[in-house]
Parts: C-alpha cells; structure tokens; sequence
C-alpha cells in the first residue's frame, strides 16, 4: 500500500499544490516552520479523518480560507482508490467519488502509521493519550472493534446524559431505568476490552524485542493493561458525580523498564526508546493483522535521536513499505537516501528536488 500522489487545497499554510510521490521514500527537507509537518498531518487526515497534532478541525483551514481538499490515490496491489477529503462547514468523505455514510467509514483505506517528538507522551503523559493510540491501531486493523468501540461511546453518551440529569433533578424517571443502559454498556465492553488485552499481548512481545535491539545496556521492556471493568455497583456516586465512573474509556496502559514505572522512575531517552519501541510493534502489529504495510509518517524524529538508535530507526522502518520523512538536514537521514526523492517545502510550497526513483 503506498500514497502515489496527493493534491491539497487550502490546508494549514499550503494554499494549493499537487504532488506525485515516490513508492518507497519520499524525504521532506525544509526549515522549521515551513510546512514540513503539515504535509505529514494532510497525509495522516486523508487516513484517519482527523489531526494528529489537532482536534479542532477549523484551525487547518488557510487563514483566508472557507475550508480545505484533500485528494490522494492510494495504491493496493492491483487496485487503486481515490480518497477526498472535504471540510466545508462539514466534514464529508468520498471514496472513487462517493460519498461515505460515515466518516468513520474511511478508516483502513489507507493504513498510516505516525512517528513525531510529542510521542515521548505515550509512555509519560495522560491515559487518554495511550487510548487513542490502542484505539486507532485497533480500529485501521480490525472493522469489528470499531463497531463495538461507536456503540461504546454511543451508550456511554446517553448514560451521562441521564446521570447528569438525574444529579441535577431534571429526569424524573426512575433510577433502575438505568439498567437498560448498564446491559447494553457490559456488552459493548466486554468486546472492547477483549480486543485490548489481546492486542497488548502482541504489542508487548514485538515491543519488548525491538527495545532489546535498540539499546545498549541491558534493560527490559514490559507493558501491562489496566482495564477500567464497566461496573454499576457505583451507580450512586455516579449520580452524585454526574458521570460513569468505570469501563473502558478509563482504561491505562502501563510501562515498566527494569521492572520501574516508565512514567516516573525512568530518564527521557529510556521514555524515547520505549516510545519508538511502541510505534514500530505499532507498524508490525498492522502488517500482522492487514497483510499491508502502513504508511509511515516520520516527523523530526532524528534530532531527537543519538547515533546509535537513530541507525536502529532508520533500517527498522527501511522494510520495503512508502515512508514520510521530515528533516532540516539530509545528513540526518542518509540511511535513506539511496532510491529517494526529495521534496523541499519552503513558506508552504512545495517542490521536487529529486526523483532518481522514477527513473
């Protein structure tokens, strides 16, 4: 699977352009602040419907703009799919020009796989992060979680709604009403967290070995799952909060690295390693699950990086899938350099410095 060319209209600093990129490594080269990252994130839009930087959709609309295009061909062996992308006051869909029921009905057309800086947050930053992480992988490589993921999220809605209501005296109704939406809640639930702990299991047997690889000196790398089970023994300070107090939309992940909590008793570059450890079981797990590579999206993620796991990354990630890649230097990505074409991305143009690939 491979993005063979993308066309964006009105996209963050990028007023319009159309590019053709390379199968396999595709290097943006530019100085900060140019646009290197807002293609990666157009890419990763067109996959997922949504930001990885972002979750208001009306800021990557140009200054000057009423919304924003996208429009990319994505190659799958032999077949190809146009997927668009509109944000015009609402957000809409098309695949080979039509229109999708729900948005959420993009998601595993294109496979995309993001690594940036912010990343050291899985490992050290708020459970809702490691959530997303754990629902979008699980969601681009299994359709079924999805479902039971929006039904989820469905009838966990409705029940605060009436919690709420009840809290502040405005739902007469009686409280066992509540009930109804404790079956429904458990069955949802229950697929969800299933789904999580076998997916943990996996990420932690590619993760623990890739963290191996990288480093040096001898530590361990260990993942643990920390369900939030759905419960309505709670239910009377649920009303008194006003809100579900448990299930999956409170569930962790935990990481240990020498048998310590990554989060609080390890230093910055062990954070990085694990992280980096994470996002690349993250790509295996897909290739595991699809048969397809994921796109991968690699913004700045060599600064962070000393020579050693750098080299790691770069022959990690080299496995015959189309890589992003964003850099200031090439010297930073010579790994890569062999076979790629290079963008240079300058106040939000973008141009082609070199395509021996096509050749």
């Amino acid at each position: 699977m491979y993005l063979s060319s993308l066309r964006l209209k009105n996209f963050r600093n990028i007023k319009e352009t159309e590019i053709q990129f390379n199968p396999r490594v595709n290097i943006i080269l530019g100085q900060n602040g140019q646009g290197k990252t807002n293609l990666l994130e157009a890419i990763y839009f067109l996959g997922i419907a949504r930001s990885f930087r972002t979750s208001q959709d009306s800021t990557l609309i140009t200054w000057d703009g009423d919304g924003f295009f996208l429009s990319g061909v994505v190659a799958k062996q032999h077949i190809q799919d146009k997927i668009d992308v509109l944000l015009e006051g609402t957000k809409r869909v098309r695949i080979n020009s039509k229109f999708l029921p729900r948005i959420i009905d993009l998601i595993g057309h294109l496979l995309v796989s993001v690594f940036f800086p912010e990343d050291l947050h899985l490992i050290k930053g708020t459970p809702d992060l490691r959530r997303r992480f754990l629902d979008i992988l699980l969601s681009q490589s299994n359709p079924q979680y999805l479902y039971h993921l929006q039904q989820y999220q469905k009838i966990l809605k409705q029940r605060n709604e009436m919690l709420w209501q009840l809290k502040i005296g405005m739902n007469d109704m009686p409280v066992d009403m509540l009930s109804v939406w404790d079956t429904q809640m458990q069955s949802a639930a229950s697929q969800i967290v299933e789904a999580r702990e076998e997916a943990i299991r996996n990420i932690e047997g590619i993760a623990s070995g890739i963290h191996q690889q990288i480093i040096i000196a001898n530590e361990t790398f260990k993942m643990s799952y920390k369900p939030s089970i759905f419960t309505p023994d709670k239910r009377s300070n649920e009303i008194r909060r006003g809100c579900t107090l448990s299930g999956p939309h409170l569930d962790d992940i935990l990481f240990q690295i020498n048998g310590v909590d990554a989060r609080h008793g390890s230093s910055q570059g062990q954070q990085r390693t694990a992280a980096i450890s994470l996002r690349l079981a993250e790509m295996e797990c897909l290739y595991q699950q699809t048969e397809e590579l994921p796109v991968l999206l690699l913004d700045d993620v060599c600064s962070e990086l000393d020579e050693s796991r750098r080299g790691y990354l770069m022959k990690a990630i080299n496995r015959g899938g189309q890589i992003f890649i964003t850099t200031t230097e090439l010297d930073t990505v010579k790994e890569l350099i062999d076979g790629a074409t290079v963008f240079e991305v300058k106040e939000g143009g973008i141009a082609c410095n070199s395509s021996s690939a096509f050749s």
